[in-house]
């Protein structure tokens, strides 16, 4: 019996190394014959050729790649968001776009979801961040395990999976600052971590600043936790949505 899953991909600025990263996601995972994968990838209003590479991959990867392209910026955090009324059953693993995030950890974050756990982080012990970058992280972390019911030796990384249980639940969470991870924490969702290693860059470099890095945060300890108000529209709007399975390019308005 195969194993479905979704891997949803936030790029911006990726025109030089998503399809690197694309490539060897399938590579790998196609090693796993018991693994059955679909991939969103989510082009946040990149400047750069970044959706061309993604119509490309839908034709090299015809009803295995699905392609959204978003009509403004709305940041990493709300890509992640809109990819979720795309997706069905079974478990959901989010990635960087750059190549830093190793596909050959994701078997073991499947299997410890499907061991039990809601929410499950690749963990980097040695990353190749900034002093600056690692610092602003530590505090972060600091915050959120006294905030946020984080586990004290819980790592938090943009590279992790959930359970269908909790994405059938965060599909109701609306806000204009989310934080998945920590959002569901504190509905008490069983969250924990597995080791990885966190590899080189492909292409480009951090955009963070210090004043990112505070704005940052103050999303994972305090803004996640407001939602948006009664009717308002969702902080991200996708412009179209494309796919090679026979699936006509659609253009929704508002899917939320």
């Amino acid at each position: 019996m195969s194993i479905p899953f979704t891997v949803v991909i936030p790029c911006y600025r990726s025109e030089s190394c998503l399809k690197k990263t694309v490539d060897e996601l399938f590579g790998t995972i196609d090693m796993h014959p018991d693994f059955r994968m679909h991939v969103i990838l989510v082009n946040d209003c990149s400047p750069d050729g970044t959706f061309k590479v993604i119509r490309r991959l839908c034709r090299d990867y015809p009803g295995r790649v699905t392609g959204i392209d978003l009509r403004r910026n709305a940041g990493q955090a709300q890509a992640k968001m809109a990819a979720l009324s795309l997706i069905g059953r079974g478990i959901t693993v989010f990635m960087d776009d750059d190549g830093q995030h190793d596909p050959s950890v994701i078997p073991s974050l499947i299997r410890k979801i499907r061991s039990g756990s809601d929410l499950v982080y690749a963990q980097f012990p040695e990353t190749e961040e900034t002093l600056f970058r690692r610092a602003g992280s530590r505090a972060a972390d600091l915050l959120m395990t006294f905030l946020d019911r984080k586990p004290r030796n819980l790592k938090i990384s943009s590279f992790f999976a959930i359970s269908e249980q909790a994405l059938t639940a965060l599909k109701s969470y609306r806000c204009r600052w989310p934080f998945i991870g920590g959002w569901l924490m504190m509905n008490g969702y069983r969250a924990c971590g597995i080791p990885a290693a966190h590899r080189k860059r492909s292409a480009g470099s951090s955009g963070y600043t210090l004043r990112k890095l505070v704005r940052r945060t103050m999303e994972v300890t305090i803004l996640f936790r407001i939602p948006l108000r009664a009717g308002a529209p969702a902080p991200w709007e996708i412009r179209r949505i494309i796919t090679e399975d026979g699936t006509p390019e659609t253009s929704p308005s508002d899917p939320s």
